[in-house]
């Protein structure tokens, strides 16, 4: 969800809500060689709830002065 307010829409505030049904994410690895063996168990935390708020100031100026490319060769 994004909400922009303020004159000329210059602040907005947005909520974002990833896997809300999804607490976790679990796995398992397991490595094995003639001298070793390893297991591991690893999560990941799937749910996640983000709130920003931006706020743009000043003017974007579309009339930017470009240089001048070329060359000049004069002898």
């Amino acid at each position: 969800m994004n909400k922009q307010f303020l004159k000329d829409n210059k602040a907005s505030m947005t909520l974002s809500v990833s896997s809300p049904s999804q607490k976790e994410k679990r796995w398992f690895t397991d490595v094995e060689d003639v001298n070793f063996y390893q297991s591991q168990e690893s999560y990941f935390i799937q749910r996640r709830v983000n709130l920003s708020f931006n706020y743009r100031f000043g003017k974007l100026d579309t009339q930017i002065a470009k240089k001048k490319r070329g060359m000049t060769n004069d002898m």
